[in-house]
Order: C-alpha cells, then sequence, then structure tokens
C-alpha cells in the first residue's frame, strides 16, 4: 500500500522530470505546467543538462576532426 509521503514524492519526480523533458524538446516553458515549482526546477536543469552536453558533443567533433585531419 502507498503512504502519502510516497504518492507526494511521485507527484515532484513526475513534474520535475516534465520541466527536464520540456528543456530538450521545447525549448520552452509549458504555459499551464510552470505553475509547478518543481517543474520550474527541472527545466532549468534541464537547459543547463543540455547545453553542457550540446558543448561537450562540439568539444568531441572538434578533436575527432583534427585527429583525423592529422592522420
Amino acid at each position: 500500500m502507498e503512504n502519502i509521503k510516497e504518492k507526494k514524492r511521485r507527484g515532484y519526480l513526475f513534474h520535475y522530470s516534465e520541466g527536464v523533458k520540456e528543456a530538450f524538446t521545447n525549448n520552452e516553458m509549458d504555459q499551464v505546467k510552470k505553475s509547478s515549482a518543481y517543474y520550474r526546477q527541472g527545466f532549468e536543469f534541464g537547459k543547463i543538462l543540455k547545453l553542457e552536453l550540446e558543448n561537450n558533443n562540439e568539444q568531441i567533433s572538434k578533436n575527432s576532426h583534427w585527429k583525423s585531419y592529422c592522420l
């Protein structure tokens, strides 16, 4: 049986993960969901994570290009 804390925690995690997904897919907050603090936190984290991944991918591409150029 699920207790109240577990149910709340599941809701918080759901909103947080929705925010992260929106940051990756739409690049803007959903007007309805943005009222949730957990959604906003997830969205901000998602934007930062997406930027870091893009920067890492650019760095890898530059290094790969340089290595193939040198061979």
